[in-house]
């Protein structure tokens, strides 16, 4: 719309002037957009104090209605919110701050929970539950302490400095990925995941505590893991432990309702391989120089679909 009044500028005022109004303008929606979604823009900063009695004043029996997104606004504490004991029906996002602590978090959120992107080390002050998912990654957590036992959808708390599960939910309903951090050891890890469970880039010798049940894939890619004792007895989707130095197929699941992979380690023998895979078969490229043939692997599975050699 601005272009017909460039075309009939004639001097450097005028260009000026015209920029002026369209940062004005600029400015003008962008306050508008952060007032409907709660936040207060300041010259240089955010009227917390303002952000609270909006907040307040939209909170009816101790219920928050709706969504609440707090994301990117600089916030390094939630406390002076007054938000600890209000329950919100919808999502929850305090992402993209500078926030150290979770103290002041609502005490129950029904949809999702995001406070990644922060300089969080512990999750204390958590939500007590949370009907949707939980993102925590690309903290500096150390610990998973004040997590809630159950969580509805997915929980993410990789790329973290992480070197134990403990703390973290006895259920997750979706997805469970704790991958690039510094574990040695899933002992904590949910029993149960609804799923796929992730756990690549870490620093795994076996998968003693891991979940009894996944219901999705199950993906221990690029660990270090010399056994797969403590593997699920059954996966609905694929199964990778690629890219580690495994000698022996033995702990690996029953059953693998997708494909397999174990490919990149050291194996000299197929044995223990699962019993029935769903898909293709990849025993390929390893390391020792050992290699399968088709034959290897169909005396030892019932495989549906391609197998690599």
């Amino acid at each position: 719309m601005w272009g017909k009044y460039l075309f009939n500028m004639n001097n450097d005022d005028d260009i000026k002037f015209l920029l002026k109004r369209v940062v004005r303008k600029c400015i003008y929606e962008i306050s508008e957009k952060y007032r409907s979604d709660g936040g207060i823009l300041k010259d240089k900063g955010i009227r917390i104090i303002s952000l609270r009695k909006k907040i307040r004043s939209e909170v009816k029996n101790g219920i928050y209605e709706g969504n609440l997104d707090l994301s990117n606004l600089g916030l390094t504490s939630l406390e002076v919110l007054g938000l600890k004991d209000v329950i919100i029906s919808g999502y929850f996002d305090c992402s993209d701050n500078k926030l150290t602590s979770l103290e002041g978090a609502p005490k129950s959120v029904g949809g999702i929970f995001r406070c990644s992107d922060n300089k969080l080390t512990s999750l204390e002050g958590a939500p007590e539950s949370v009907g949707g998912s939980f993102y925590c990654h690309n903290n500096k957590l150390t610990s998973l302490k004040g997590a809630p036992e159950r969580v509805g959808g997915d929980f993410s708390c990789y790329n973290n400095k992480l070197t134990s599960l403990e703390g973290a939910p006895k259920s997750v309903g979706g997805i469970f990925r704790c991958s690039n951090n510094n574990l040695t050891s899933l002992e904590g890890a949910p029993e149960r995941v609804g799923g796929t469970f992730y756990c690549p880039g870490n620093k795994l010798t076996s998968l003693k505590g891991g979940p009894e049940y996944v219901g999705g894939s199950f993906d221990c890619t690029h660990n270090i893991l010399t056994s797969l004792e403590g593997a699920p007895k059954s996966v609905g989707g694929y199964f990778s432990c690629s890219y580690n130095i495994l000698t022996s197929l033995e702990g690996v699941p029953k059953s693998v309702g997708g494909s397999f992979f174990c490919d990149n380690n050291n194996l000299t023998s197929l044995k223990g391989a699962p019993k029935s895979v769903g898909e293709s078969f990849d025993c390929s490229s390893q390391r020792n120089g050992v290699k399968f043939s088709e034959e290897d692997v169909r005396n030892v599975s019932d495989v549906k679909e391609d197998i690599a050699v």
